[in-house]
């Protein structure tokens, strides 16, 4: 990609000038820095071509259910330490030994050989999973970045500084994205899980999964 390739930099002198012009319109220094930092982001954003933010989204969102996925295999090994000898407790709710081996490995409960073991064969069994969250919040990402694009660039960041406040269509089109993603979710899970499991998704999404993912995006 060519914006890993070859990168096109801001020049440092073209940013001093553009905060040091906001001072002389009256802004303290501090203020012309993080305003015009704010609107570098906005123009990148507005300037970046379709297919450019779309691949950056996806490689976020993508990114982020990487990070989720190993963040749990983490505190799975982090939990059996804690529960300490005699007791393996087995990631992601497969439930625990309190004597003999691990899974039928031979090793000894309490041992830490035992805990990583366990946790490497729960990251394989999440493999599915965490591939399928790699896909929905690719295109989370990817549907959100484009929607951000197209906000700024109807807000006239192109072409002002000022008055670049979010727009009613930017909220409908961004919880489309959401809408869609979530409808994505629950049809996977009524897939492998059932009825009553997808009811459940549409609440815990609804609560707490869409607001939060939003707010990271």
């Amino acid at each position: 990609m060519r914006w890993f390739s070859n990168p096109q930099r801001d020049s440092r002198d073209d940013i001093r000038a553009a905060q040091q012009a906001l001072v002389y319109a009256g802004h303290s220094r501090s203020e012309a820095v993080a305003e015009y930092g704010t609107y570098l982001y906005r123009l990148r954003a507005a300037l970046a071509a379709p297919r450019d933010i779309l691949w950056a989204g996806f490689l976020v969102g993508a990114a982020m259910a990487v990070a989720l996925t190993l963040a749990l295999g983490v505190a799975g090994f982090v939990m059996g330490v804690v529960a300490g000898p005699g007791i393996l407790i087995r990631p992601f709710g497969r439930g625990y030994d309190v004597i003999g081996t691990a899974a039928g490995s031979g090793t000894p409960v309490g041992s830490t050989a035992a805990l990583a073991d366990a946790t490497f064969r729960s990251l394989l069994d999440l493999l599915p999973a965490a591939l399928t969250a790699m896909a929905i919040l690719g295109l989370a990402g990817a549907g959100t970045a484009l929607v951000t694009r197209n906000r700024w660039r109807r807000a006239g960041a192109l072409d002002t500084f000022t008055d670049l406040r979010p727009r009613r269509r930017y909220l409908l089109e961004a919880a489309a994205v959401w809408l869609g993603v979530a409808a994505l979710i629950v049809l996977i899970v009524r897939v492998q899980a059932g009825t009553q499991m997808a009811g459940g998704a549409v609440v815990m999404l609804a609560s707490f999964g869409i607001p939060v993912l939003a707010s990271v995006f």
